[in-house]
């Protein structure tokens, strides 16, 4: 069953402490690998190589600058997280739990991660190099790898590309500027809903109807927008109804004008 949350300090030191089956040299590690795993699992929306998510995860240890996990350290946070591994082919996989998840048409058998004759198949495995893997195994590792990047690139860059088309540049601009496909858009939309990046309810088309400003009149918008820290679309709706009140003003005063005057 999926984790509500990522688990706290206190239930991992728990863990760590009770622990009399994985090989936990460090716990600042072990933390920092729970963490990163953790959010890597929420944005994964299919079953892919366990072998993606430990090269990933390991991947932004480095680019933290942090110590990278060992294989047990990081089979005890898929433990402790309780994600589901499965055996497909002699290949293991893991499930995501984003809330987008598929399911696949593979029909794989879910594993016990503590039973000990899966446990030394599984750190065997992790600790082959991709590169001696068999070829359909290897380019399965690496294109879940690239999908699962740009998902988390995506998850990243949701509310810039949301903020783009909010600015009143239209859905095909946004989608060339970005390099996204329609299935990314959707993505972000669903994303944006989710993290109310958008009003709940507000439709693709209705989010998508913007009237386009040209350059200077963009640029005062976005100026004003940031140093009052509203979003620039509560500033671009204020200005015009403010002008529409103004303008109705004037109509009336004109109309008063001709009845005194007649």
């Amino acid at each position: 069953m999926k984790l509500e949350n990522c688990p706290d300090i206190n239930q991992i030191e728990a863990f760590y402490k009770s622990n009399k089956v994985f090989t936990i040299k460090s716990l600042d590690v072990f933390v920092n690998t729970i963490n990163i795993l953790y959010e890597i699992a929420e944005i994964a929306d299919r079953i892919i190589p366990i072998k993606t998510y430990l090269d990933l995860v390991r991947n932004n240890q480095q680019e933290e600058g942090k110590p990278i996990c060992l294989d047990d350290e990081f089979l005890a946070a898929c433990k402790l997280l309780n994600l589901e591994i499965s055996l497909f082919s002699a290949v293991y996989f893991m499930r995501g739990i984003s809330v987008d998840f598929k399911e696949t048409k593979f029909n794989r058998n879910s594993v016990e991660l503590l039973s000990p004759v899966i446990l030394a198949d599984l750190r065997h495995k992790l600790s082959k190099p991709n590169e001696i893997r068999g070829a359909v195994e290897s380019n399965t590792i690496q294109t879940c790898y690239a999908r699962l990047v740009r998902r988390i690139n995506l998850h990243t860059r949701s509310r810039e590309i949301i903020k783009r088309i909010q600015f009143g540049i239209s859905k095909q601009e946004v989608m060339r500027e970005f390099g996204l496909t329609l299935t990314d858009f959707e993505l972000v939309y669903r994303i944006a809903q989710r993290e109310n990046m958008i009003k709940p309810g507000i439709r693709k088309r209705e989010m998508e109807m913007r009237y386009m400003l040209n350059t200077d009149n963009h640029s005062l918008v976005q100026e004003y927008a940031e140093s009052a820290k509203l979003p620039p679309q509560e500033v671009l709706n204020d200005i015009v109804e403010k002008f529409f009140m103004q303008l109705n003003k004037k109509k009336s005063k004109k109309e008063l004008d001709k009845t005194e005057n007649a």
